[in-house]
């Protein structure tokens, strides 16, 4: 099998805390490997590296040779999708609607969909055998639904590379299986390369090629599910005497005891006092017990995200918020000035940075701001998609940018509003990365208020409060103009 992604000596610190600690790995064409670990190890953070979400402090991640530091975020969009653990559903979409999204790295600056994205999407939803969930609202479907539909988005992308983070959590037992399944069948059929972090031991190591166990930061076992599963490695990881035994049903485990390795052909099943028991029997027939505690998928993911969000963010969770105001409709700039204002009439210091707008449009609120002596700050030269000089507009845009940022750290103002700054993103202007590294770092009591459409997925995930505007209605397709004091 060809290799199509490589993962060399990989590290990454968040502060002074060392995540990650030399990490290789690799994916071929055509493989299932699954990552597993226990709470902490760094798997999130290891698939985020693998996906150009994240720079690695030391060590690369290869694409088909190629250092994902000198790949456009847009080209690597077309060979590489992510499915994120937990996916923010905060206003309504269609199955079809939101699949169709995945057609971003493939169009251009100011292209729409096309007859062609539309079948590609609609093609996606059909390999994850959700189809028939086109039409329907994605509120409305169930945890497994929903399930296939953000992987369905992943391949429209169309990427040789699939990376998946905890797909089965808080799934049932045959939710849990319709995914793994799924997960096989597009490694299988259609040579996509997937890694997919996944805590249920058995259920992963019935269907994966390989298994990479990390603990700690570290690879403890790199291999083969049978010679990953051992007791030592998962002592080792777990830190509990764990003992294995095969069955014909595939590998048993339980906490203690003695291990009794017995060869078999089937996939694995999991128990542990017991923990889980998943697959066929001899007689064709599923099985499953009541999961152990201690290693539950809910339980596991409760402690993640409380140890990562007092990892990543310590003093920010309950001081500072970092806000978004993303979505297709109208208000997120307008939301964004009744905050500021809001603040400015509790004697906080204000400044609003507004993007790809110009200060001779004379808009409402720079007319206010002026006359409350607030900062409120154009740094565009007009709305780009109308622009005539687009390289223009890039400049102007990183500049401000940097504006932007010192004002940030400088720790001078108590809320920063970032007007239209998700257009910069989208551009390639600037780096996701390095607008969460300011945020990081900004003073512990600032907040920032972020708006413009499609905000990107890490964006989404470390805001605390995201809200997604929905166009209903228009008054544009009535052929009512805005006015001044209505600028809708």
């Amino acid at each position: 099998m060809r290799e199509v992604l490589r993962a060399e000596s990989l590290s990454y610190r968040a502060g002074e805390t060392a995540i990650l600690r030399g990490v290789s790995l690799n994916l071929h064409e055509g493989e299932l490997v699954g990552l597993i670990g226990p709470n902490g190890a760094g798997k999130t953070t290891l698939i985020r590296l693998l996906g150009g979400t994240l720079t690695p402090s030391s060590g690369r991640v290869c694409l088909e040779g190629v250092d994902l530091r000198r790949t456009d975020r847009r080209n690597l969009g077309r060979r590489m999708a992510s499915v994120a653990q937990r996916t923010e559903l905060g206003f309504d979409l269609t199955a079809l609607e939101y699949t169709l999204q995945g057609r971003h790295p493939h169009l251009g600056r100011f292209e729409i969909e096309g007859a062609h994205d539309l079948e590609v999407a609609q093609g996606a939803l059909a390999r994850t055998r959700a189809a028939a969930l086109a039409d329907r609202s994605l509120l409305e479907l169930s945890g497994g639904e929903q399930q296939q539909v953000f992987i369905a988005r992943g391949l429209t992308q169309e990427p040789r590379v699939l990376l998946v983070d905890e797909p089965t959590a808080n799934l049932d037992l045959a939710n849990q299986l319709r995914i793994m399944e799924l997960l096989r069948r597009l490694a299988s059929e259609s040579g996509l390369a997937v890694l997919a972090a996944v805590h249920d031991l058995g259920m992963v190591a019935r269907y994966a090629d390989r298994l990479v166990l990390l603990a700690d930061g570290g690879v403890i076992a790199e291999g083969e599910p049978a010679a990953v599963l051992q007791p030592d490695h998962l002592r080792a990881a777990f830190g509990i005497p764990v003992a294995v035994r095969w069955e014909v049903s595939g590998p048993s485990f339980s906490v203690g005891g003695d291990s009794t390795p017995v060869e078999s052909e089937a996939g694995p099943i999991l128990e542990a006092d017991r923990i889980a028991a998943v697959g066929p029997t001899a007689d064709g027939q599923s099985v499953a017990e009541a999961p152990l505690d201690d290693l539950s998928d809910a339980g596991r993911n409760r402690k993640r995200e409380e140890q990562s969000a007092a990892r990543q963010h310590p003093e920010r969770r309950a001081q500072g918020l970092v806000i978004v105001n993303t979505g297709n409709g109208k208000g997120k700039t307008t939301a964004a000035l009744g905050l500021l204002f809001r603040a400015w009439g509790r004697d906080l210091k204000v400044v609003m940075f507004q993007f790809i707008k110009a200060a001779t449009a004379n808009l409402g609120e720079s007319r206010a701001a002026a006359r409350f002596g607030i900062d409120l700050i154009p740094l565009g030269a007009g709305f780009t998609w109308i622009s005539k000089d687009v390289e223009h507009d890039r400049h102007l845009a990183q500049e401000g940018w940097q504006r932007a940022r010192e004002r940030i750290l400088a720790g001078t103002d108590d809320v920063v509003v970032l007007d239209e700054l998700t257009y910069l993103l989208k551009f390639g202007w600037i780096e996701t990365q390095e607008v969460l590294g300011v945020l990081q770092s900004r003073p512990p009591m600032q907040h920032v208020v972020i708006t413009g459409r499609d905000a990107p997925p890490e964006l989404v995930d470390f805001a605390d409060l995201v809200t997604e505007m929905r166009e209903v209605k228009h008054p544009y397709r009535s052929g009512v103009k805005a006015q001044p004091g209505i600028e809708f």
